[in-house]
């Protein structure tokens, strides 16, 4: 194997590093997404278990004799109390994501930009290498 045929071979493995980078950027950014999606169901799911909790308990009182405003201001604390709660964890994991995504985009812009590099150097030899073949 010459010289130009050995450049040409580096340079098909560079773009497969590259072409490899890309590809396990994109499965990274689909697997959070998932995870995104993850977060904002079960945030939905634990909003409409809690709603469904308190119009069943607000149900059970109103049909109750005597004065209820105590207890529905109770009932209401607590709805109130675990509703916020639930949105405190669901900003959490969101700036947790938000975290990863961030770390993950960094570490590719970097990665990308070093093969980028390399792949360039290699293309700028092979290109000398043909002009001094061809200035033979």
């Amino acid at each position: 194997m010459d010289q130009y045929e050995m450049m040409d071979q580096e340079i098909r493995s560079k773009q497969r590093r590259l072409d490899e980078a890309r590809e396990t950027y994109q499965r990274s950014c689909s697997v959070l997404e998932r995870k995104y999606d993850e977060s904002r169901s079960k945030q939905n799911q634990l909003h409409q278990i809690l709603e469904k909790s308190h119009s069943l308990f607000k149900h059970l009182l109103d049909e109750e004799e005597g004065d209820k405003t105590e207890l529905t201001y109770q009932l209401n604390t607590i709805a109130s109390n675990y509703s916020e709660q639930f949105n405190m964890a669901y900003r959490n994991r969101q700036r947790q994501l938000d975290q990863e995504w961030s770390q993950m985009e960094q570490a590719y812009k970097k990665e990308r930009s070093n093969l980028e590099e390399e792949l360039a150097q290699a293309q700028y030899q092979r290109r000398r290498l043909e002009q001094e073949r061809g200035g033979r």
